[in-house]
């Protein structure tokens, strides 16, 4: 900092006076440059918040899709020993997970809950064909394509084709695969 000396001699005491426009030596950033940096900062963190969350999005679709695949396996494998679909009910709610311990091989339950289901002691599976997100639809028809369901006293062996439905979040379409064996 530029300092001007300016003597006096009036009382003997020197006054030192500092030049108010001299450049300033100070070290640091001006408050207008740490703004700048916050709202660049900002900017990046939510540029990055909703890519991460596109990401987010299509990682669970991808399961979606996955525990559908999965599951139409296994009603093909029930399908191939036993020339029927289960009926309708079978597969929802609590009795779901029991019906597949019972009926279905390997692969546990858990292409059974939809992502974002926190009813994780419950199939994901649904008796409608337009399930929302955290939901599938299972439903068994007849031959003449009317529904399969114990409530109506149909049995089992009545069931001869099945659709799955599952909702993506990524469109929020819903999709839907149909029984290969069925007739």
């Amino acid at each position: 900092m530029a300092v001007i000396f300016v003597m006096c001699f009036s009382a003997n005491y020197p006054i030192i006076s500092t030049n108010m426009w001299a450049k300033s030596e100070k070290k640091g950033f001006t408050i207008v440059e740490l703004l700048i940096v916050i709202v660049v900062i900002g900017i990046l963190a939510a540029i990055t918040i909703v890519a991460f969350s596109g990401v987010q999005q299509r990682a669970r679709d991808a399961k979606r899709q996955s525990d559908i695949n999965t599951m139409q396996k296994q009603l093909e494998i029930y399908y191939s020993t036993r020339e029927y679909y289960p009926v309708t009910d079978s597969l929802l709610g609590g009795q779901g997970f029991a019906f597949a311990a019972a009926n279905f091989t390997g692969t546990g339950t858990g292409y059974m809950i939809a992502p974002g289901n926190t009813d994780t002691a419950n199939s994901s599976y649904r008796d409608f064909s337009s399930p929302p997100d955290t939901q599938y639809g299972y439903i068994s028809y007849k031959a003449d394509g009317t529904r399969c369901s114990a409530t109506t006293g149909d049995t089992a062996s009545m069931c001869k084709k099945y659709t799955l439905y599952y909702r993506t979040e990524n469109g929020a379409s819903v999709k839907s695969v149909n029984s290969l064996s069925g007739q």
